[in-house]
C-alpha cells in the first residue's frame, strides 16, 4: 500500500540527504579528527504500523552511522547518533496532511481495508505536535554529541526514547508488534 514515491522521498531527505552533506567532508573530518553526527529517531529501533517509509529511513541511517563509525574509527573520526522520540515540531502536522492525501487517493478495495486504520493513525498523530518533547532537548543532545570528549556512540532524547533504547534489545518482536500497534 505504501507508494514508492513516499518512500523515496523519506530515503532522499532522512538518508541520503544526511550522507550527501557528510562525504564530501570526508578527507577533511580525517584530518581534524572530526565528528560526524546523523540524526536519526527512537524510529530507528522501532516500526510504528502505517510509519512504514519514515521508519525504514530511520532504521537506514541507524545502519549507515554503526558502519561508518566502525569504517572512520581507524582515522580518528567519531560518528554518533541523535535518537529523539517524539518532539514538538510540525513533522506530526505534515504527517497527518499525507496521511489524508493518502486516504484520498487509494482505490475502492484498499480504501476499504485501510481507512479506518489510516484514520486512527492520523488521529494519534494530531496531539504529538504539543505533546511532544522540546526541541532544545534535541539541540542539546546534538551539542553533547559534538562537544563530548568520549562520545557515545548513541544520544536518545526524551524519556520514551530512553526506555526504547534500553528496553527494545530485551523485548521480544512479537510483543513489541502488538505493543506498537495498540499505541496507534
Amino acid at each position: 500500500m505504501l507508494p514508492l514515491d513516499d518512500l523515496r522521498a523519506q530515503l532522499e531527505v532522512n538518508v541520503i540527504g544526511q550522507l550527501a552533506i557528510t562525504q564530501p567532508l570526508l578527507g577533511a573530518l580525517r584530518r581534524g579528527r572530526g565528528r560526524v553526527v546523523f540524526v536519526g529517531s527512537v524510529d530507528g529501533r522501532l516500526a510504528f504500523p502505517y510509519a512504514g517509509a519514515y521508519t525504514a529511513s530511520k532504521h537506514a541511517i541507524e545502519a549507515l552511522a554503526d558502519a561508518m563509525r566502525a569504517e572512520l574509527r581507524e582515522d580518528g573520526v567519531e560518528v554518533v547518533l541523535v535518537e529523539p522520540a517524539v518532539t514538538d515540531t510540525r513533522i506530526w502536522r505534515k504527517a497527518a496532511e499525507r496521511n489524508r492525501d493518502l486516504i484520498g487517493s487509494l482505490p475502492a478495495e484498499q480504501g476499504e481495508r485501510y481507512r479506518p486504520e489510516l484514520e486512527k493513525f492520523e488521529h494519534q498523530l494530531e496531539p504529538a505536535e504539543e505533546n511532544g518533547a522540546d526541541p532544545a532537548k534535541v539541540a542539546e543532545a546534538i551539542a553533547a554529541a559534538l562537544d563530548d570528549a568520549n562520545p557515545s556512540a548513541r544520544y536518545p532524547v526524551g524519556l520514551s526514547g530512553k526506555a526504547v533504547f534500553r528496553l527494545r534489545p530485551l523485548l521480544p518482536d512479537r510483543l513489541v508488534d502488538a505493543l506498537t500497534k495498540r499505541l496507534m
